[in-house]
Parts: structure tokens; sequence; C-alpha cells
């Protein structure tokens, strides 16, 4: 069967040690990659930053540009959905994740590190899925048999860079979703999936819909890369742009375009992406 290509390729996972979006997730997509008989050869995890800030500056960033209000929900946000996992028993790191299903696990400085790199090649990896904020570069690029497929959130080639649901929402651009193969230019390489997302909801609300979709959109962008599955149609004549970290200035005009960066009700959807 067609599928059995997707049972003897070898992948791994590098991600950001988030454990309030990409822990859930990976966990899900675990799931269901078992459920495929689909086994993952390693996972790592990067300490590379948005924008290279160093955790204590990016709590400040977050504090500064998007104020007290947000900046306290945000904390509540994290610190219920860590109490949901508890309470529910889950994974409590991607340590504790890995160990349960008997996947080796490494901490990396960034991936560039020259032996993630070299175990790569001993590995002789056909698929790398990223979720990190790492900026990758040729010896990666190249070191991978198949591709590495990367998650943007946004109707690429708009919204290339930091945050794009932020800068979708002040420039009036719909928002979305896309999976590619990475190229070294940032944020291109051959597009395998896109999926719009209705607007009329926050910047967390936004991210709960793209990570809690993940599981199935890497599944199907696995099978789109070895040819199971025809590719998914794409926007046509969509104009490129890139942005970078956003700064107070840009928030004020965020809140004037009506955009929200968290609600309540992304609180009672915590319970449901947690599950």
């Amino acid at each position: 069967m067609k599928l059995e290509k997707l049972q003897n390729i070898n992948i791994a996972v590098i991600t950001s040690n988030d454990q309030t979006f990409l822990l859930p997730t990976w966990a899900k997509t675990i799931k269901l990659f078992k459920k495929k008989n689909i086994f993952l050869k390693g996972i790592f995890i990067s300490r590379k930053e948005m924008a290279g800030l160093k955790p204590k500056k990016l709590y400040l960033w977050y504090l500064k540009t998007f104020g007290i209000k947000n900046f306290f929900l945000l904390t509540t946000f994290t610190l219920l959905s860590k109490i949901i996992r508890q309470i529910r028993k889950f994974p409590s790191s991607f340590e504790d994740l890995s160990k349960k299903n008997n996947i080796p696990f490494f901490y990396i400085k960034n991936c560039e590190q020259k032996n993630f790199i070299k175990w790569i090649k001993e590995k002789k990896i056909d698929i790398l899925l990223i979720t990190t904020q790492d900026i990758l570069k040729k010896k990666l690029i190249r070191s991978v048999k198949k591709g590495i497929i990367n998650k943007h959130a946004s109707i690429l080639p708009n919204g290339r860079g930091i945050l794009p649901f932020f800068w979708n929402t002040i420039n009036d651009k719909e928002q979305g979703v896309t999976y590619h193969v990475i190229s070294e230019k940032i944020d291109t390489g051959k597009m395998l999936l896109q999926r719009e997302i209705k607007k009329n909801i926050s910047m967390i609300g936004f991210y709960l819909k793209i990570f809690n979709q993940y599981p199935f959109d890497i599944y199907q962008s696995l099978k789109i890369i070895y040819k199971i599955n025809k590719k998914n149609c794409f926007k046509k004549k969509i104009v490129s742009s890139y942005n970078s970290i956003p700064k107070k200035k840009d928030f004020i005009t965020f809140k004037k375009k009506n955009g929200k960066i968290i609600l309540l009700r992304d609180f009672v959807n915590a319970l449901y992406f947690n599950k």
C-alpha cells in the first residue's frame, strides 16, 4: 500500500520548549503517528528564542509591547494550561513525553549545532519536522534527505517573518497557515498545504486553532511530499511581505484595527485544546 511509504521513513522533530502550545501539540501528533504506525527517531529541543531574545527579555518585551492587562491574561492562560495538564496527568515536559513514548530526547543550543547535524546524517533522517524560531542554514538543510517541513502561520508568501497574525491584522490580510519545505530563504520553499482561518478571533485563539489541527495537517503534508495525496490548492497572486518583531507603536495600530491578543473564551478553548 502507498501509506507504507510513511511507515518506513526516518522522521525527527526539533521544537522550541514551549509547554503551552507545542507540548500538547506534539503529544497529539505522536498519538496520531502511532495510530498510523509512524515512529519518531528523536526529539530535539532548541533553546533558540523569538528574535534572539532570552526568556527574561522576551517576557519584558511582551509586557512593554502588549501592556499589563494582556501580559496578565497571557500569564494566567499559561498557568491554566499547565494546571489542566497536571489534573489530566498529561506529560509535564518534552522529556517526559519522550520517555513515555520511548523516543530519544536531546537538548541543543540551536539547529546549527555540529553534533545535531552529525546525528541527522548518521541516522539518515528523511524528514525533519520543525517548530522552532531557528533560521536554518544550508548545512542542515542539505543534511536531511527528503526535506524539512515547517508550519508558518500565514498564507505564504504573505506574512513571512515573526507574528504573522499580528501583522496580517494591521495590514487587513487574510489569516491562515502554510506548510512548506524549508529552503535557504526565510519562509519560502516548496509549499505543501494551505488553509484559511476565519477572522474575528484573538491571536491566542488563532494559534489554538492552528495547533489543534497541526497533527492532521502535518500528516497530510507528509502524504503530499511522498506523493500519496495531491497537492493542496494554493492562493494565486499573493504579494510577498516580511515583518520583524512588533513595537509598542505597532500594537497601538493593531488595536485600532480591532485586533485582540487574548479573549476570555480562549480560556474555555484551552480546556478542549489540552484534552
